[in-house]
């Protein structure tokens, strides 16, 4: 889908949605980790500008990638699809 977006629509953003990329990152990782993982992700979407946005999933992605691995290559390729939100005002 993302893919045929940025064919058709030339310079279009895609938002990712934060529930679906969650449930993804679920199934990937144990049950007990949950709620732990995802309150490490959220922070993502908390900060007031871009940059400090995209700093935050290189920073969520490092501090998960040791004990999840699988979970900082998900963080790392929808980096920009996770973060477009922060390129409007």
């Amino acid at each position: 889908m993302v893919a045929a977006i940025r064919e058709v629509m030339i310079g279009a953003a895609c938002q990712r949605c934060r529930v679906h990329f969650l449930r993804n990152v679920f199934s990937v990782i144990d049950k007990d980790a949950g709620e732990m993982v995802a309150a490490t992700i959220r922070t993502i979407f908390t900060h007031p500008s871009q940059s400090a946005v995209r700093a935050q999933v290189d920073t969520v992605a490092d501090m998960l990638g040791g004990q999840f691995p699988n979970v900082k290559r998900m963080l790392l390729e929808a980096k920009d699809d996770l973060t477009a939100f922060a390129a409007f005002p």
